[in-house]
């Protein structure tokens, strides 16, 4: 069995993956393009599927009692909404650990679709009306791991922020945690 390396310095294109500056590739002659599809417990974002923010957008709606968010930023508005409505309707308690820190919101730690849509103003806005509606909001330094976590025993954890280019755009995945111990110990690391 013969594998082919080829540096990249001497592959100028690769036709269906794009350019590449440097390292190694396999090219894979067998390949077929596939749309990604989301089987059992594993979602993506992706420009034609949007099963991230669905599965989110589902977890909040199904929350009665307790809810935990951990993204470095939010800014879409459906999920802004939704939390929304459980504070409002279902007296939920909400809970979001977050980034506020302003000079954090830089190009080198966000996508170039989230610098778009204003974000520090935008997220900053949407925690304190939150906040207004009785979310509990705590700050971090280092907000980057991404989940949410339904009355304690859901939990999905996830590569996007809560923006509306991460899940729509953005290539992200995401999973479910059924285990319960696993889950539990996800809400302490929370908490």
């Amino acid at each position: 069995k013969i594998c082919m390396h080829y540096q990249m310095n001497e592959i100028e294109k690769i036709h269906n993956q794009g350019y590449f500056d440097g390292g190694y590739f396999i090219l894979n002659p067998n390949r077929v393009n596939e749309p990604c599809k989301c089987i059992n417990d594993f979602y993506v974002t992706l420009p034609y599927e949007h099963s991230i923010k669905k599965e989110i957008l589902n977890l909040i709606k199904d929350t009665r009692s307790c809810l935990k968010i951990c993204s470095f930023i939010l800014t879409d508005k459906d999920i802004f909404g939704e939390i929304e409505s459980i504070l409002e309707e279902y007296e939920v308690a909400v809970f979001i650990l977050t980034q506020l820190d302003e000079s954090k919101f830089s190009s080198s730690l966000l996508t170039e679709e989230e610098l778009w849509e204003n974000v520090n103003q935008t997220h900053l806005d949407m925690i304190k009306k939150l906040y207004d509606k009785g979310a509990h909001i705590r700050a971090t330094k280092n907000a980057h791991p991404k989940f949410v976590i339904s009355d304690r025993k859901k939990a999905f954890v996830m590569s996007a922020n809560v923006t509306t280019p991460s899940l729509t755009i953005n290539p992200e995945s995401g999973v479910y945690i059924h285990d319960i111990k696993t889950a539990c110990h996800l809400d302490r690391v929370f908490d």
